[in-house]
């Protein structure tokens, strides 16, 4: 991976302005970006590993940023925000990808389809239009 120069700050699983001990296990979370004080849901995930999973992502993030919609000037960008935070730890008693699939349905993330947890293959667009519409560009 080259090296950049990012400037994009990056919160993983904060709650309360410290660190949030339900992400080291399982559960349901969520990607946002902050951008001029309103937030963009990019991405919902189930994870038995949510602190784990959150490395990937970033990994993946740096590695190829179209992945999750945005573009490598977004992460030189010192006005966005991403934020991983956890929605829900997951419970045996339920239907843990249903949940999934409700928060997905009622959060609307911009990376992934309205009624399931694959990606938009329009993803890019839709995110930088939500990141000009944030910015009034």
């Amino acid at each position: 991976m080259e090296n950049n120069n990012y400037k994009i700050t990056i919160e993983v699983f904060q709650k309360n302005n410290i660190f949030d001990n339900e992400s080291i296990g399982n559960g349901i979370y969520i990607a946002e970006l902050l951008v001029c004080g309103k937030t963009i849901p990019l991405y919902i995930g189930e994870s038995v590993f949510m602190l784990r999973r959150c490395g990937e992502h970033l990994y993946e993030l740096l590695k190829e940023p179209e992945y999750w919609g945005l573009t490598k000037v977004n992460l030189s960008d010192p006005d966005l925000k991403l934020i991983f935070r956890v929605l829900q730890p997951l419970d045996d008693k339920l239907d843990n990808h249903a949940r999934e699939i409700y928060y997905i349905e009622t959060k609307q993330p911009k990376t992934q389809n309205a009624t399931n947890d694959r990606l938009r293959r329009n993803r890019k667009d839709i995110v930088q239009a939500e990141i000009a519409k944030a910015k009034g560009i």
